[in-house]
């Protein structure tokens, strides 16, 4: 089904894309791109903006590059556990990179404007 074409039915539902991206098109019509992904086990989901004003090219890029910041943060702080959060306690000062983690293990925002 091509996503010009999705037309809203009586419960929300998705149109998948790869890598975890796909259009969550609502029952009032509105379509939002949307990442999928796990962090330490455990399933999130970011919103990466609404079509057509984020057509599905740009909607892969941000895909990819979230993917990427999320992998470069992990790499660079999880390895050596002295990231912004160390595991025996809360943090003495909140963390300042686009990518929070503001509890172990769980990403909150990948540096994307909000949706409103």
């Amino acid at each position: 089904m091509a996503v010009r074409s999705a037309k809203p039915r009586d419960k929300d539902y998705k149109l998948t894309d790869s890598a975890g991206l796909y259009l969550l098109v609502a029952p009032s019509g509105g379509k939002l791109w949307r990442l999928k992904y796990r962090m330490h086990g455990v399933e999130r989901k970011l919103a990466l903006g609404r079509y057509p004003e984020m057509a599905l090219s740009e909607a892969r890029k941000a895909r990819d590059a979230a993917r990427e910041e999320a992998r470069t943060l992990l790499s660079s702080s999880g390895a050596s556990g002295s990231g912004p959060r160390s595991r025996s306690g809360p943090p003495s000062e909140p963390c300042r990179a686009p990518l929070d983690l503001t509890r172990a293990g769980q990403v909150t925002n990948l540096g994307f404007k909000p949706l409103i």
